[in-house]
């Protein structure tokens, strides 16, 4: 029964941002895509993306902001996309709908293992809730927003 509902929210998620995927690249995919010289490379690039600031790829230096700005995990699928699909955004929104939708069935398992599988209502609505919730949309349609839905996803699949 569990399963079902993961994959009902799973496939909610899909209708709701599918919407996306006929999306364009937006001003902030310039800074960790299109105009990232790291990313570009594809396969080749992914050593400089490991090894400096996310900006450095863009401006050819790292800005001077507190903390840096170290994302390397979205931007090397960034690169292996580039180098797979070439400058390609319907990937790149494929690939956002489809995590979100992921993270969407793991935040109702996570609340049923945390709540327990006697009443699934809690957990349900909670995970509905998390994922119609149109604060979302942005991190969903912003292709460069993919970083804040692994931190979420990879968070919850730890538990």
């Amino acid at each position: 029964m569990n399963k079902k509902i993961s994959i009902l929210l799973f496939v909610l998620a899909l209708v709701l941002y599918g919407n996306t995927l006929t999306h364009d690249f937006a001003l902030d995919d310039h800074i960790v895509i299109t105009g990232n010289n790291f990313t570009k490379k594809g396969f080749s690039g992914i050593k400089d993306i490991m090894t400096h600031d996310a900006f450095v790829g863009t401006y050819g230096e790292a800005l001077e902001l507190t903390g840096g700005r170290y994302r390397p995990l979205s931007i090397v699928m960034f690169a292996i996309e580039y180098q797979l699909f070439g400058l390609n955004p319907l990937v790149g929104h494929m690939m956002n709908v489809l995590l979100f939708a992921i993270t969407g069935g793991m935040i109702f398992l996570l609340m049923i293992k945390l709540l327990g599988t006697k009443n699934i209502w809690v957990p349900l609505i909670t995970a509905t809730l998390f994922v119609v919730h149109p604060i979302h949309t942005e991190v969903v349609a912003n292709i460069k927003s993919r970083d804040e839905i692994l931190g979420l996803l990879l968070s919850l699949s730890v538990i």
